[in-house]
């Protein structure tokens, strides 16, 4: 819809605020308004992330390097003021929702849904990769 926005989003040491204008359906304008970070990151990333908004019509457009912070700041900001989800809150409703749905693994009992137990197969190569990923993933995150 038409009209001019504004939206919130987090940069580096704080908020980001931008308005946003929209005519005849497009994003014509992007002003910042206010921010707390260091002035030369947030120009570095202010320039070349409210061109590519522009040009590609979208608030999912490639972060500054060195400036990364700043840059989802202006696109969480923009987002925010059209009322849109980011390409990150998107990611992050579809992990909540697979991990509703995924088994779960730790608990012992009936399952209510299939009557199955929760308890790993008997099926003793499917246990041993199963348990030899489990292994790895837990090794590689101690030592990392």
């Amino acid at each position: 819809v038409d009209g001019v926005y504004t939206g919130v989003g987090a940069g580096f040491r704080g908020d980001v605020e931008v308005q946003v204008t929209v005519e005849n359906g497009y994003i014509t304008d992007i002003t910042v308004l206010s921010h707390t970070d260091d002035m030369s990151f947030f120009q570095k990333a202010e320039s070349s992330v409210i061109s590519q908004i522009l040009s590609t019509q979208s608030t999912n457009v490639q972060s500054v390097s060195g400036a990364t912070f700043s840059s989802k700041g202006i696109m969480d900001a923009v987002a925010n003021a059209l009322g849109v989800e980011t390409q990150e809150e998107i990611q992050n409703n579809t992990q909540s929702n697979n991990q509703q749905t995924q088994p779960n693994f730790g608990q012992s009992g009936n399952s209510e849904k299939t009557g199955e137990s929760d308890q790993p197969s008997t099926n003793s190569s499917q246990n041993k990769q199963l348990y030899a990923g489990i292994g790895f993933y837990f090794r590689w995150n101690i030592y990392w």
